[in-house]
């Protein structure tokens, strides 16, 4: 149920974890992020209220309780 309205949410929409090329979004993302925006926006043509990403664990956990700090910063750590 939406909260204000009462009205039931109903979703509908895609998985998101690769362009068409089979490129793995965290592959892409930073350097094309256009591309991204692109497909959402085109998810959201096609009438998409919801987008489940798929991110491969092992690129942002280096163990089950250590987080790969690079992964999740992105080109600001590169840059240094």
């Amino acid at each position: 149920m939406l909260e204000k309205s009462q009205q039931p949410f109903v979703p509908w929409g895609f998985n998101y974890d690769h362009d068409e090329t089979g490129r793995l979004l965290e592959d892409y993302w930073e350097a094309e992020w256009d591309k991204v925006v692109e497909d959402f926006n085109e998810m959201r043509d096609l009438g998409a209220n919801v987008v489940r990403i798929h991110l491969q664990v092992a690129r942002f956990m280096k163990s089950a309780d250590e987080p790969n700090r690079p992964a999740f910063l992105g080109s600001r750590t590169k840059q240094r």
